[in-house]
């Protein structure tokens, strides 16, 4: 059996397994299936993760912790308000240290996911674990306007982003990425409305957006907001 394909160790020692496989319970009922193969490769993610994080604060240290059960499990959530479909063309914004779009690329192979990140060490981290875990996921180094200005406008079929800014400033900055018939997925807190309403009345949502759905994770508490773009 590959390195890849080997099951996640059972050891009830080592808290990321037993997240992870508390995570496989909570997500089955809605149709997310965890491969042994995916959890292999995201045991794998976290731990580089967690070793990287001691030396470049990739994320808060007093978060690590919870790699598994808070942004793991978050990240999962764009599956339940865009089922991915094999061949689309999908982009993390913003991506950080992978969340959600490093996640998904894992889960979801079917995919294209491309990951885009203005910070130098966040985009090391990432093309270091692509490269470990024998990912094919091309990390951009750039901001998104000047993604936008090298051709990729209307070019994917889903845009993730996690706790970048408002929707407005979201729409403004790179909603252009977003291709006909496409979808815009975020995250989002319980001012999820306020945020909607003023992009509306900025003349940003519409006509080109139309709110789709929100939805509470159940496994988590996050809210993840689907806004399709009009064919």
């Amino acid at each position: 059996m590959s390195r890849t394909n080997r099951p996640p160790e059972d050891s009830a020692s080592d808290p990321l397994v037993r997240d992870l496989e508390e995570l496989r319970i909570a997500t089955e009922p809605f149709q997310i299936e965890l491969s042994v193969r995916a959890r292999s490769l995201l045991l794998s993610y976290a731990r580089h993760l967690v070793s990287w994080n001691q030396k470049h604060n990739l994320m808060s240290r007093n978060d690590t912790a919870n790699v598994i059960r808070r942004h793991v499990s978050a990240s999962l959530g764009p599956i339940l308000v865009s089922p991915p479909v094999a061949g689309q063309r999908w982009i993390d914004v913003g991506t950080g240290a992978g969340f959600p779009g490093m996640v998904l690329a894992i889960v979801c192979p079917q995919i294209e996911m491309t990951l885009l990140d203005s910070s130098n060490k966040r985009c090391d981290f990432l093309e270091h674990v692509a490269k470990e875990l024998g990912l094919e996921v091309p990390v951009q180094r750039r901001r998104a306007e000047e993604f936008l200005r090298d051709g990729n406008e209307f070019g994917f079929d889903v845009v993730t982003t996690k706790a970048v800014a408002p929707v407005l400033d979201c729409l403004k900055g790179f909603g252009r990425l977003v291709k006909p018939g496409g979808r815009f997925v975020t995250f989002k807190g319980p001012g999820w409305r306020d945020e909607l309403d003023a992009a509306e009345k900025a003349g940003v949502l519409r006509p080109d957006f139309a709110a789709e759905s929100v939805i509470r994770l159940p496994w988590t508490q996050a809210h993840v907001l689907s806004l399709s773009r009009w064919p």
